[in-house]
């Protein structure tokens, strides 16, 4: 009576410490929430590696400083002039939004400023090699008679040598977008980017730029901004009869927060209701029900404490992720209502032990997605298998459960272990040469933006000039360091192909050492009597001036200073950062030119950098899945014997393969979430084999891990409806990988005489 006494008191204490462990949980959770010290972020580039232990500190923080610039800058289009109008006047009056008007610089303060350095400026295009008198007259009448000569003629009379109307007709035409009443115009054929247009008509678009005074990356404020200005897009588009093309890195953030918030909540209620019907059909028993709820509750309060509490940003596809909790975290369950209670208590502790391993695997990954998931997972899974050893020892439940009618299947498969595992190997031979897995590796795995705003994004980028770019950055030590290097790389370029177009810093400010020696070439030309046929003939006296160098701090006085800010992105008193684009640039000619100029040359491709970062950790991924493997057979052989260690090698590599090869066929390719998937079916799979192999095929074993499966299937099965690649590979990869564990686990039982 005593001991019942007790055996109650221990009881009701435990579910106690339950109830406060969980209100601590929520109260825990719901301050650093409300406090701010962790938010919920949608940002996709956010959630792959970072290089800084790569780049140098003075390069990362540029990078940074560009990305920012990027994700800051909304963009928004129309051919209709009238609704941009609209649109734009809308906009500026949001707080939160700042107008990013095109730089009013007229045509003749420009001429007027660079004539104020006559004999420093040059452009590349001058024929500075021509030394006989002639042939500079004819060059310099033929330059004064073209029919868009007004750049020589009014720089003549401060430079006759025309080499500084050369500089002028170079700026003139270097990076220049039309505009009509402070708005950006261009002409284009939008066909190729609107589904909606099929004609080869030239149309007229005009197009505005406005940036935000927000975190992009904060998902709750990018939800609420897209949506108002969405919502007022609409109403214009009503009211005017035109579309209107909108792109932004805000737009992705919000479309991919939506996505994941949605499929959070619609994946999560069909797996809670999926494993309550199946547990109603399994057990008809409600105390049963109340258990699983208890377990599934306790085991995401647990998983996300721990995560509000180790990180400041949450990455909402990482809950997607996550979902796959509910799965998991009610198998321990299972096994204690179907077990006998006396002997299940090691094997479910050896089961959350190798579960949480190959959960810890992910840590190991630089991506902060995965470590997220890892953290959920592993402190989500010891609430559940907590709830279930207390469920195991203080609570009687008489509950009726079916047999499994296939149990005779199973054990056919045991009985012919050898010849099912090696035709299973030859078939994937077979289809493996046939067919082989490929790889693709690219950041729109991460991303579930719409198709819409992707062909905005390539009009919008297209009307900016923007499109069909390579992106670069120069590190000097100084401003004009990093000049003389631009400088180079543009003589390199022009020496390759002389029809590449490059928009740089150098263009319009040419660095101090260029300026000196188009001054001493041009001293020397004149001293040496070159221009005497151009005096001779329009009776002026060609001459140069004292040496009047055009520095930086005249620069950035000048009308041209815009121009500064958006080339010069980092600047401090031992090192200098210059922006400069190209044209699209052939492999062969992008890889000698990174090459030629390693030391100082950056190629900026933030999607390529992503992309491969996605392939190198797949590779990660698949020596890991090597190294589990033997460390798994290897606790099997201490564990069991050595016919078992080399089963469970067999079996985990058949099905991994499998599972592997037909997502391939699948998808046409797989990635780096199919391997992670293998990861966790790496852990349910010795989950699996240490229940088979210490339990046998006996039926209470096969009831719990017939549920597992189950229950497994219907959770991580519903991923492959996502709308992000990369949760729907996770999905499919899972579901192909249980289904095929399940039919040769079995496999591992030893026969028993």
């Amino acid at each position: 009576m005593v001991r019942h006494a007790n055996h109650n008191t221990l009881r009701y204490s435990y579910a106690l410490a339950f109830v406060l462990i969980a209100v601590a949980c929520l109260v825990t959770t719901g301050l650093r929430l409300a406090q701010g010290y962790t938010d919920f972020s949608s940002d996709i580039l956010a959630v792959v590696p970072n290089r800084a232990e790569i780049d140098s500190p003075i390069l990362q923080n540029a990078k940074n400083t560009l990305q920012q610039r990027s994700s800051d800058q909304l963009v928004f289009s129309s051919d209709n002039k009238s609704a941009i109008v609209a649109l734009t006047n809308v906009l500026k009056a949001n707080p939160l939004l700042s107008y990013v008007a095109p730089p009013d610089i007229a045509l003749s303060d420009v001429v007027n400023f660079y004539t104020n350095y006559p004999g420093s400026l040059m452009a590349s295009n001058y024929p500075s090699h021509l030394s006989q008198p002639n042939g500079l007259l004819n060059y310099t009448l033929a330059e004064l008679t073209k029919p868009d000569s007004t750049l020589s003629a009014n720089s003549l009379e401060k430079d006759p040598t025309l080499a500084l109307a050369s500089f002028l007709n170079g700026v003139a035409k270097t990076g220049a977008l039309q505009q009509e009443d402070g708005i950006y115009k261009t002409t284009l054929n939008p066909a190729p980017f609107l589904q909606s247009l099929e004609t080869d008509k030239q149309s007229s678009f005009y197009f505005v730029r406005f940036v935000q005074n927000l975190n992009a990356a904060d998902f709750s404020q990018s939800i609420q901004l897209t949506q108002s200005i969405k919502s007022e897009i609409e109403k214009i588009e009503t009211e005017y009869n035109s579309p209107i093309y909108y792109s932004g890195f805000a737009f992705h953030g919000s479309e991919n927060a939506e996505q994941a918030e949605h499929e959070i909540s619609t994946f999560g209620l069909f797996s809670l209701v999926s494993v309550a019907l199946l547990v109603v059909l399994f057990f008809r028993n409600l105390t049963v029900i109340g258990l699983m709820f208890a377990t599934i509750f306790n085991a995401c309060l647990w998983g996300i404490t721990a995560l509000v509490i180790t990180f400041e940003s949450v990455e909402l596809i990482g809950l997607v992720f996550s979902i796959t909790l509910i799965g998991v975290a009610i198998d321990y369950l299972f096994h204690v209502l179907c077990a006998d209670k006396e002997s299940i208590t090691s094997s479910l502790i050896l089961g959350f032990m190798t579960t949480a391993a190959g959960y810890a695997l992910y840590s190991f990954a630089p991506m902060v997605l995965l470590q997220q998931v890892a953290v959920f997972m592993i402190f989500g899974l010891l609430g559940a298998l907590i709830f279930a050893l207390y469920c195991q020892k203080y609570l009687v439940l008489n509950v009726t459960i079916p047999r499994i009618i296939w149990q005779n299947s199973l054990v056919f498969i045991n009985r012919f272990k050898l010849q099912i595992l090696a035709s299973a190997v030859f078939v994937l031979s077979v289809g493996f040469v046939v067919k082989p897995i490929t790889h693709q590796d690219d950041v729109a795995l991460l991303s579930s933006s719409s198709d819409e705003l992707q062909r905005n994004e390539a009009l919008n980028l297209t009307l900016f000039g923007q499109s069909n770019k390579h992106h670069f950055l120069i590190v000097g030590s100084s401003i004009q360091d990093a000049l003389e290097k631009q400088e180079a790389v543009i003589a390199w370029l022009k020496d390759t192909d002389e029809t590449i177009q490059v928009n740089s810093l150098a263009n319009y400010l040419p660095s101090l050492a260029q300026q000196q020696a188009t001054y001493k070439t041009l001293t020397n030309k004149v001293t040496a009597g070159h221009y005497t046929e151009v005096s001779d003939t329009l009776g002026i006296n060609v001459g140069l001036r004292e040496y009047s160098p055009l520095t930086v701090s005249a620069f950035e006085r000048s009308v041209l200073s815009p121009l500064l800010q958006v080339h010069q992105i980092t600047q401090t008193d031992d090192a200098s950062v210059l922006w400069f684009s190209t044209d699209l640039l052939s492999e062969q000619t992008l890889a000698q030119l990174l090459s030629s100029h390693s030391r100082f040359l950056n190629l900026i491709d933030k999607r390529q950098e992503i992309s491969d970062a996605l392939g190198h950790y797949r590779t990660t991924v698949m020596g890991l899945m090597v190294l589990s493997v033997l460390v798994a057979m290897i606790v099997m052989a201490l564990r069991f014997d050595l016919a078992t260690a080399l089963f469970t090698g067999v079996i985990i590599c058949t099905v991994t393969v499998c599972a592997l090869l037909l997502s391939s066929w699948l998808q046409t390719s797989v990635n780096l979430f199919n391997y992670l998937a293998t990861i966790l079916i790496l852990a349910l799979a010795i989950d699996y084999l240490i229940f088979y192999r210490s339990k046998g095929l006996c039926q209470s074993n096969l009831q719990a891990i017939s549920l597992s499966l189950c229950s497994s299937c219907l959770v991580f099965g519903i991923l492959i409806f996502s709308k992000t690649p990369a949760v729907f590979s996770f999905g499919l990869t899972l579901v192909i990988g249980l289904i095929s564990l399940y039919v040769l686990a079995p496999c591992i039982v030893k026969e028993r005489k």
